[in-house]
């Protein structure tokens, strides 16, 4: 999968503990942990003070998480 995070543009393939190769609902579950982390982060780089990181690491986690909602991920979830 190829996207954009933090003007990075990325390309990933994720492969799941028990899957045999790597599959796009594997990419896409290990793209929303990510996102959570990087939100979780910027919450944390806020509190102590680093507002540009925590700026930084806030967009990353936005960018995952709507490269994920045009892809219909959460469309599962609901």
């Amino acid at each position: 999968m190829k996207l954009n995070i933090a003007g990075y543009e990325v390309e990933l393939t994720a492969r799941g503990r028990y899957s045999d190769q790597a599959r796009d609902e594997d990419t896409r579950y290990f793209l929303n942990q990510l996102s959570i982390w990087a939100d979780e982060a910027a919450e944390n780089l806020n509190r102590k003070g680093s507002d540009v990181l925590g700026r930084i690491a806030q967009d990353a986690g936005e960018d995952i998480y709507q490269e994920l909602k045009a892809t219909g991920f959460y469309d599962k979830a609901a």
